[in-house]
């Protein structure tokens, strides 16, 4: 959908016949977004994953115009060495627990606040063992 209305902006690193690193992001109404990059761990010190942001940082600037760079949500190190300012995003959720829908929303709430410390161990493992990075 992003290619077909012009929005994507995709980036892969070769090491010959290997790709060892791509970035996938998307242009749209003066705002570059970071949807997803990854690297391939075994390759990490030719950091192909910098060298592709700096490409995509450069194009988005001087050929797409944009004002804005979004690395969306998360407090990542490699973030702040690419950006010059940080917001806070903050969600509020209302929930109405006299009704059922209400009762279910909350109970999956408290589920998903309960369960996020071994979600994210879970995450960081798996990524670990495929060898590759996904920031």
């Amino acid at each position: 959908m992003c290619a077909k209305a012009g929005w994507l902006r995709l980036a892969v690193a070769w090491l010959g016949e290997m790709p060892i690193a791509a970035q996938f992001w998307f242009v749209y109404a003066g705002r570059a977004h970071v949807y997803k990059l990854a690297y391939d761990e075994a390759h990490k010190e030719h950091s192909a994953g910098t060298i592709l942001t700096a490409h995509l940082m450069q194009h988005v600037l001087d050929v797409d115009r944009v004002r804005e760079v979004d690395y969306g949500s998360g407090d990542d190190a490699y973030k702040r060495d690419w950006m010059s300012k940080r917001r806070e995003r903050i969600v509020l959720t209302a929930i109405n627990r006299a009704t059922m829908r209400g009762k279910i929303r909350a109970g999956k709430e408290r589920l998903a606040e309960i369960t996020a410390p071994w979600r994210r161990r879970f995450q960081s493992s798996q990524t670990e063992q495929s060898g590759c990075i996904a920031l």
